[in-house]
């Protein structure tokens, strides 16, 4: 089932049923780096990854320069296809993560 086709009684049933959250948090720190943390149950428990931020800087300057202010926007599918990748890396953690729990819902990925 997919959430954006789902009635408020269908999502109800989805979080009566011990549904996984994934907690992602992006910090600045020292250099051009996000300190990104992550968990799923255990707030205590996380995970933690070094992200250059030089990787997106166009992105970045795209979105402050375009988003806000121009009707000519670059298409928002394809910035979150470019903010996906840059989270998941190489290693392909991201896309670990939600195939581990891809049998408890349904992830809808559209890019």
């Amino acid at each position: 089932m997919l959430l954006e086709n789902a009635t408020i009684e269908q999502i109800r049933q989805i979080l009566d049923h011990n549904v996984q959250i994934l907690h992602l948090d992006l910090k600045a720190v020292a250099g051009n780096y996000v300190e990104s943390r992550y968990f799923t149950d255990n707030y205590n428990k996380y995970e933690t990854r070094k992200l250059p931020l030089s990787e997106i800087s166009d992105l970045i300057e795209l979105v402050e320069r375009d988003y806000y202010v121009s009707l000519f926007a670059e298409d928002y599918a394809v910035t979150g296809k470019r903010l996906y990748n840059w989270l998941d890396g190489s290693d392909r953690w991201l896309q670990k993560l939600i195939n581990q729990y891809q049998r408890q819902i349904s992830v809808k990925e559209s890019f």
